[in-house]
């Protein structure tokens, strides 16, 4: 029997993403191409995640879920919890950025 994944590391998740936006695998709402300015945003999210996980020494990760206990739920909100307080502030700390780009960087 296959074992059973209980997480994923983010970070190749997002590569994926992004190739696959280049390549056109990806289509906006009206099916037209993502645009180059978009991926190039996203490029530089994930340059900043990387460095983020690199220097917090933090595991960016997503949990596969189909029914989640209370205990699960509060422990994954957490989480989350915590990695937004800790990226938001290396982007304002390291990175020198204010509010609106904070926001456009967590929006994406």
């Amino acid at each position: 029997m296959p074992k059973k994944i209980t997480e994923y590391n983010l970070l190749p998740l997002v590569r994926k993403f992004i190739n696959e936006s280049k390549k056109g695998k990806r289509a906006q709402k009206n099916g037209s191409k993502i645009k180059k300015g978009t991926i190039e945003n996203y490029i530089l999210l994930e340059e900043y995640l990387n460095d983020f996980c690199k220097t917090k020494n933090f595991n960016l990760r997503v949990k596969p879920f189909v029914r989640v206990n209370k205990k699960e739920f509060a422990k994954e909100k957490k989480y989350w919890k915590d990695f937004y307080f800790r990226f938001t502030n290396y982007l304002y700390d390291d990175r020198g950025y204010y509010d609106n780009g904070i926001g456009t960087h967590m929006r994406m």
